[in-house]
Formats: structure tokens, C-alpha cells, sequence
């Protein structure tokens, strides 16, 4: 990240790039937690437990790949 951000100050073009992606994959994954607070908050319960559920293997997956 900080290599983005220093590019980022210096206009370079893979740094506006390399953000951008960023970007584009957090917004999904950021969804999920977002989607069970909401579920909380209309105490859907059924729903809010479906998705931790899928928050909670998407952690696991990315925990396992990340090593």
C-alpha cells in the first residue's frame, strides 16, 4: 500500500492503476459485513447467519491462500 500511495503523489500511471484495482476488489468484500450489519438491524436473523457464514469461509479461504 505504500508503494501506491507514494506513486499515487507522484502521478504515476500504475500507481492510479494498482489503486483502482484495489478498489474494485475491496467494494465486494466489504458487501458482506455491510449486508449483516443491515440483516441485524431488520433482525432478519436467518439471513444474518447466512451471511456470516459465507463472510466466515471467505475469511477462511483467504486466510489459506495468504499462507
Amino acid at each position: 500500500m505504500g508503494g501506491v500511495w507514494a506513486g499515487m503523489l507522484a502521478l504515476r500511471p500504475y500507481a492510479v492503476i494498482s489503486l483502482g484495482l484495489l478498489i474494485l476488489i475491496a467494494i465486494p468484500v466489504m458487501c458482506v459485513p455491510v449486508s449483516v450489519i443491515a440483516f441485524v438491524l431488520e433482525r432478519d436473523w436467518m439471513y444474518a447467519a447466512i451471511t456470516l457464514f459465507v463472510f466466515a469461509m471467505s475469511s477462511f479461504t483467504i486466510g489459506e491462500a495468504g499462507g
